[in-house]
């Protein structure tokens, strides 16, 4: 089928016509043939031999893909959601550029899904957007040093929903929400030593407060007391660093103090 299908682009481009309407359709990242590729640029590695169309595809991440370069957005085209794991697994680890999703995204929808979001890369989603989706459905964000956008202001984000689990790492970086979240069966989770945060519009102390109570909210290694784990200022959470990082800290500035102390005698 594939093989099929990029013989017809061909064609149509050697007689000057244009198939992208006629070929609309799902997309699928399957990893080509015998499913071992990973690379999002190549062609080959799509079902129907081209890389996404801005509009008009359903576009499913069923193998493992990684994206690393340059700019992509994708708009609502076909009406449907945009899947990260559908049924069986997938994954979408992005170590550059940007994407942007104009659309619902589901991560893990009745199967496995992950999305993880490195140093130098962005990723923005306007539209809903579920980490794990239905029964058996489990769903993962790992963000370690890249930026998270979600705008859900005409829709909602939901971790764990209908019977799945949804889970968001933070390491590095940022991750920002438009709108409260619901945690229906999801969890946030830092690790003891992150640098990164998290920043949802109209949220505060309390909030974040609540959701550490819950047990939707941690720290690995924490001390079991949010006021201790975490800052909040304003929207924005950060873990507390521990008490050997600010012992590193002080002893670089008396270190530094010193070297100046010695250039000036």
């Amino acid at each position: 089928m594939k093989q099929t299908t990029k013989t017809l682009l061909t064609l149509g481009a050697v007689a000057g016509l244009s198939f992208t309407t006629a070929q609309a359709g799902t997309n699928d990242f399957d990893g080509g043939d015998g499913g071992t590729g990973t690379d999002w640029h190549t062609a080959s590695n799509w079902s129907l031999g081209y890389l996404p169309l801005s509009t008009g595809d359903k576009n499913y991440i069923i193998a493992d893909a990684i994206y690393s370069t340059g700019t992509t957005t994708l708009n609502t085209g076909s009406g449907t959601d945009w899947h990260i794991g559908k049924t069986g697994g997938g994954t979408l680890t992005m170590n550059g550029g940007t994407l942007t999703t104009n659309i619902g995204v589901i991560i893990g929808q009745q199967g496995s899904g992950s999305l993880t979001i490195n140093t130098g890369a962005t990723y923005n989603n306007n539209g809903k957007f579920f980490v794990g989706n239905s029964t058996n459905g489990n769903g993962t964000v790992n963000l370690d040093g890249g930026t998270l956008a979600v705008d859900t202001t005409a829709a909602n984000t939901v971790f764990g929903r209908d019977g799945a689990t949804g889970l968001l790492n933070i390491t590095a970086g940022t991750a920002t929400f438009t709108d409260l979240l619901t945690m229906t069966d999801g969890s946030i989770v830092f690790s003891n030593d992150s640098s990164g945060s998290l920043s949802i519009v109209g949220a505060d102390f309390t909030y974040y407060s609540n959701l550490y109570t819950a047990g939707d909210l941690s720290r690995t290694g924490g001390t079991g007391a949010f006021a201790t784990d975490f800052n909040v200022s304003g929207t924005t959470l950060t873990v507390v660093p521990e008490p050997g990082t600010y012992a590193l800290i002080g002893g670089m500035l008396a270190l530094g103090y010193v070297m100046v102390r010695r250039r000036s005698a």
